[in-house]
């Protein structure tokens, strides 16, 4: 929304998977968050597909998921 009102601002696009977040933000991400940064353009979020894709980053040792209330928060292992 804030690069609707100012044109100046580069536009990125959403990365292929959540590694790139991860590694971005190192505080760590809910899935949620991950979801809606995955997200192209005006489509819905797709909470199960980001979920599976940070399954997949933690079984592979390169992600961490820590419980928190009904979802979770993502961050990179180590």
């Amino acid at each position: 929304m804030i690069a609707n009102v100012d044109p100046t601002l580069t536009r990125h696009e959403p990365p292929e998977g959540p590694l790139p977040l991860l590694e971005r933000y190192r505080e760590g991400l809910t899935t949620q968050e991950v979801a809606a940064l995955l997200t192209h353009g005006n489509d819905d979020p797709d909470r199960k597909a980001a979920e599976l894709a940070l399954l997949e980053l933690a079984a592979e040792g390169v992600a961490v998921r820590t419980p928190l209330g009904s979802d979770a928060i993502w961050s990179l292992a180590g």
